[in-house]
């Protein structure tokens, strides 16, 4: 009975002050656990049982920001289900203070926008650079045609897919983690025309398309070392079991990268591969929906289309 009663969630939390001690909190947590904690928190210091716990819950904001990016930062499977248990706990203490929420993020957006700037080489942003688009998103309105945080975000995104080079599985698949926060929080209720996305989705086609002369857009290269080595991955995968969403191959490339294996990732292990290739072909589907009552839609997936003409196909044994 102890033991149980030591392993039972408290209802009351001090407010922590640091990063260290909101882990101190959350460690060895489930993610579901993770999540009622920062809810528990903000009820146990809620603006209506004290005028100065509205102080207290902006910089507990804060402090939570900063716990996602932590997540982020190794990116295992159990870390990104822990930030889908914080969406909803971060976005009642963002309406806690809206105006202090929209300040804070704007704040890191220009942040990931300089570091990226900055880079000697235009490689994509790391995850945790990444996982503030998709706070954004999950936070503030996307359907406004223009927002003092979301339109910004929407125009860092864009050119993040337009500029970063793609040399390994693991750039594609951070590409496509963009590409589906676009798609599932940004424009998925304005529908709002988002050339860049169609650009990198075209080019992420023609990496699995053996047609002799895809079309290609930059930032991908048509001579690349990675379409030949993505199909010939592909070729090699032969298991018939369901392939993994876009979070689990993430994670898969985040734990190669820690382990220092970033420049062995281009051909990459073949399941992570043909589930590279899964979630683009999914991210297309996606965008097709959203996209087919535009005028233009023939003309926007035509590219899209004549690429995915001859596919790459399982070897035989």
């Amino acid at each position: 009975m102890r033991k149980e009663a030591m392993k039972e969630l408290p209802y009351t939390f001090k407010m922590p002050t640091s990063l260290p001690d909101l882990l101190a909190h959350t460690t060895g947590r489930s993610p579901e656990e993770c999540g009622t904690v920062v809810e528990r928190i903000h009820s146990c210091h809620h603006p209506s049982l004290a005028p100065e716990n509205r102080q207290l819950l902006e910089k507990f904001l804060d402090l939570v920001v900063s716990y996602c990016r932590h997540l982020g930062r190794e990116a295992t499977q159990q870390d990104l289900q822990t930030l889908n248990y914080l969406a909803s706990p971060l976005l009642a203490l963002a309406q806690v203070s809206p105006l202090h929420a929209a300040r804070l993020f704007r704040r890191l957006l220009s942040a990931v926008h300089k570091s990226w700037k900055s880079a000697r080489r235009r490689l994509f942003p790391p995850f945790d650079h990444v996982v503030i688009f998709w706070l954004v998103g999950v936070v503030f309105s996307a359907s406004d045609f223009r927002h003092p945080v979301t339109t910004p975000a929407m125009l860092i995104m864009g050119q993040i897919l337009l500029k970063s080079s793609v040399k390994t599985v693991g750039d594609l698949v951070l590409g496509l983690t963009v590409c589906h926060i676009f798609t599932t929080l940004f424009i998925s209720s304005s529908k709002r025309l988002v050339p860049e996305l169609v650009n990198f989705l075209t080019s992420c086609t023609s990496l699995i398309s053996t047609h002799p002369t895809p079309v290609v857009l930059p930032p991908f290269s048509a001579s690349s070392k990675l379409r030949l080595a993505l199909c010939d991955s592909v070729r090699k995968w032969q298991s018939t079991s369901p392939l993994p969403d876009i979070s689990s191959v993430l994670s898969l490339i985040m734990a190669e990268r820690v382990r220092g294996g970033e420049d062995r990732e281009m051909g990459g292990d073949p399941a992570v591969s043909a589930a590279a290739v899964s979630s683009c072909l999914r991210t297309v589907q996606r965008l097709t929906q959203l996209y087919c009552d535009l005028p233009s839609f023939a003309e926007l997936f035509s590219a899209i289309a004549f690429n995915l003409q001859q596919l790459v196909r399982k070897s035989k044994k």
